[in-house]
């Protein structure tokens, strides 16, 4: 993920998610790629991709909008939403959520909250593989770029073979075939 704030557009829950409405992002990882420490505080940086939104291309002040973009964006989302996002994607990526933006009435005014909606489960995040997953996965990615035919009963069976240590569970085995 080597991209950078000028190559993406920035889509920001302020501007993105009107109040009362629901939009769909698709995280691209599992967890804030990048943190920071500003004056305002800390900062989470995400990828992922939105479909007909608003976006925001640059830093201000020469930052330019663009409304009805679809692709992949980057965001900050704040302490609580990352806290949910984080808990949604559970270690994987490609995790699809609705975002809705809700509105509380409190002693000190008007309260802005977002709810994560999970939707799908996405696929484990190669950042999460055991080593022992790991290695598996790149032996048999090199099979199949050498030409050989993996069929996921192929792939399980390999999966419980004593040089992995028996470490890996048939169950885990069919989530790293949907990997490949």
């Amino acid at each position: 993920m080597s991209e950078s704030r000028e190559e993406l557009p920035c889509f920001k829950f302020k501007e993105g998610v009107k109040l009362g409405t629901t939009k769909k992002l698709k995280l691209d990882c599992a967890k804030p790629v990048k943190t920071g420490e500003t004056q305002y505080g800390e900062w989470r940086l995400w990828f992922g991709f939105v479909e007909d939104a608003t976006v925001f291309w640059g830093r201000k002040p020469s930052e330019k909008e663009e409304t009805g973009y679809t692709g992949k964006v980057l965001f900050f989302p704040s302490d609580k939403l990352n806290s949910d996002l984080i808990s949604a994607a559970n270690g994987n990526s490609g995790v699809e959520v609705n975002i809705t933006k809700t509105a509380e009435e409190t002693e000190k005014g008007l309260i802005t909250k977002y709810e994560v909606e999970k939707l799908s489960e996405g696929q484990p995040s190669p950042s999460s593989l055991t080593p022992t997953e790991q290695s598996f996965v790149e032996e048999t990615r090199k099979m199949i770029s050498d030409g050989h035919n993996i069929t996921e009963q192929i792939f399980i069976t390999a999966s419980q073979q004593d040089i992995y240590n028996y470490e890996i569970s048939e169950d885990r085995a069919k989530e790293l075939y949907r990997l490949l």
